[in-house]
């Protein structure tokens, strides 16, 4: 039955399994981006998150991400693309269709998106208004699962606005959240970068941010500066580890997307050091979460099961 199919995807991602076990999993052909729109919504995201529960690094990002674009300009140039290459909401074209699929799941209104040669196996990010999802070629090679787990990655973290740690490095971002802390803490993050250029920042993100949520930055701010210190790489892998968990439950192909990690991230792709950890930690954590309660529990959520 279906939950047989579900049961033997693990063996068959390592390539473990036997002629049995594949036959009962080609027996159910995945179903990429059928969820109910709607249905992957902040609730949905928090009950899969990896750590349990909205830490205030977390809350204190999503508070701040209208401030982005502020703080991190974009540069669409790097990208060697322009306004004109935008693909529009209704252009009608394949890669807009997939991704506004998928946008309707998480309850993601409207996005910016874009076709780019540049060399790359990611979707990237830009902090326009809206977000900007900067597509690369090798997208077109991959299978229909493969292409809903990438887009759903990013629309995971922008549904919770963390869409920051799909751009900006983990040393980036505790600066970024250091500033945002100062709305409420003057003082806080010293020493971790020049102090005329975390109050400037600290400005700038504040004057960003609209009327009716400034005092939810301010009672965020307060909660992190009094919190622990975080440590930013293993935070930013929990993150990206709970978008990929509802990401492959999205795509519906866990072998597939176990190997789109390992051939652009992980131990087939040639990277080393902590990012070759963070790609193998998201994996074996995909494959974990695939048969577990909660994954099963939320297919039925978000009509999958």
């Amino acid at each position: 039955d279906a939950e047989a199919g579900l049961a033997v995807a693990p063996l068959v991602a390592l390539g473990r399994a036997n002629d049995l076990e594949l036959s009962i999993h080609a027996a159910r052909p995945p179903r990429p981006a059928s969820a109910q729109p709607g249905s992957l919504d902040a609730d949905a995201l928090r009950d899969i998150d990896v750590a349990g529960s909205q830490e205030p690094a977390s809350q204190l990002l999503a508070a701040i991400s209208e401030s982005l674009e502020r703080a991190h300009p974009p540069e669409l140039e790097r990208y060697g693309v322009s306004s004109r290459d935008r693909i529009g909401a209704r252009s009608g074209h394949p890669l807009r269709v997939v991704g506004d699929r998928i946008a309707a799941i998480f309850g993601i209104g409207d996005y910016d998106l874009y076709p780019h040669r540049a060399k790359s196996n990611r979707i990237d990010i830009e902090f326009t208004d809206p977000v900007s999802l900067l597509v690369p070629q090798f997208f077109g090679s991959c299978t229909e699962s493969q292409q809903v787990f990438l887009v759903g990655r990013v629309m995971a973290v922008i549904a919770r606005g963390l869409h920051a740690v799909e751009k900006l490095p983990p040393q980036v971002l505790e600066v970024l959240l250091a500033a945002a802390a100062r709305n409420s803490e003057p003082n806080f993050g010293q020493g971790l970068a020049d102090e005329e250029a975390l109050n400037a920042q600290a400005k700038r993100i504040y004057r960003a941010i609209s009327w009716g949520r400034r005092r939810a930055l301010e009672e965020t701010a307060e909660a992190y500066a009094k919190a622990p210190r975080v440590a930013f790489v293993k935070w930013v892998g929990t993150v990206r580890r709970s978008a990929a968990r509802a990401a492959v439950l999205v795509a519906d192909d866990l072998p597939g997307c176990v190997t789109l990690v390992r051939q652009t991230e992980g131990d087939l792709s040639g990277a080393q050091g902590a990012s070759l950890i963070q790609a193998m930690m998201m994996a074996e954590d995909m494959l974990r979460f695939w048969v577990s309660d909660a994954a099963f529990s939320l297919r039925r959520r978000i009509g999958m099961a």
